[in-house]
């Protein structure tokens, strides 16, 4: 089954993870990359975990009326039994649910991504194949501009800009198109980049 590739916004969203060990840990580090709220459940909590100023965790057993508290789950115990009875709650309760061994108690799948800034590339194989995604991901790594995000951001500082000149959008698109290869072409974005672009404005502007 393919997976659409919606992108959400799961910042300050209650992220559970159910589990304490190595795979929590990278679950973790993940949702914390995108600012959400994480949670960690686990009768035993590696070092690394409890070390993470952006978890907070509990070392108890899980039950299962803690799952209804929270906005995602992620499931990473050795438990199949305890694993799929969570999955079933969560579904019941419409909560997103990863689990990270049984694609089938899952509603959505962590892809293999790369993550530069805000800008976010994504590969899945629909939990078929994760060494698929996992190579269209070093590919991608080595031809993604190590400053994409950096130039990602800059454009988007100057977009209210270009609205307000009365543009239309098909010649919008070509001026963001020229300031993006501008901006590739350049070590980094000095003060002298806003009257270079200020020209490549003017020149669609003519």
């Amino acid at each position: 089954m393919s997976y659409f590739p919606m992108f959400v916004d799961i910042s300050q969203k209650k992220c559970l993870i159910a589990g304490g060990g190595s795979v929590a840990l990278r679950k973790a580090e993940a949702m914390s990359s995108f600012d959400a709220t994480v949670y960690v459940i686990a009768p035993n909590i590696i070092k690394e975990i409890k070390d993470m100023e952006t978890v907070t965790w509990y070392e108890k057993e899980i039950q299962l009326e803690d799952i209804q508290n929270y906005d995602i789950v992620i499931i990473a115990t050795n438990d199949k039994v305890l694993n799929h009875s969570i999955s079933k709650l969560c579904k019941e309760k419409n909560i997103p649910v990863n689990s990270v061994d049984n694609t089938k108690d899952c509603s959505f799948i962590f892809p293999a991504y790369i993550k530069k800034g805000d800008v976010v590339a994504a590969f899945s194989s629909g939990g078929q194949c994760p060494v698929v995604a996992q190579y269209l991901k070093e590919e991608m790594e080595k031809i993604m501009p190590c400053r994409i995000g950096e130039i990602s951001k800059y454009i988007g500082s100057i977009r209210e800009n270009i609205k307000n000149c009365g543009i239309a959008g098909n010649v919008k698109k070509e001026i963001y198109k020229e300031i993006l290869k501008y901006c590739l072409e350049i070590d980094d974005i000095p003060q002298k980049a806003a009257e270079d672009i200020e020209d490549i404005i003017e020149r669609f502007l003519l």
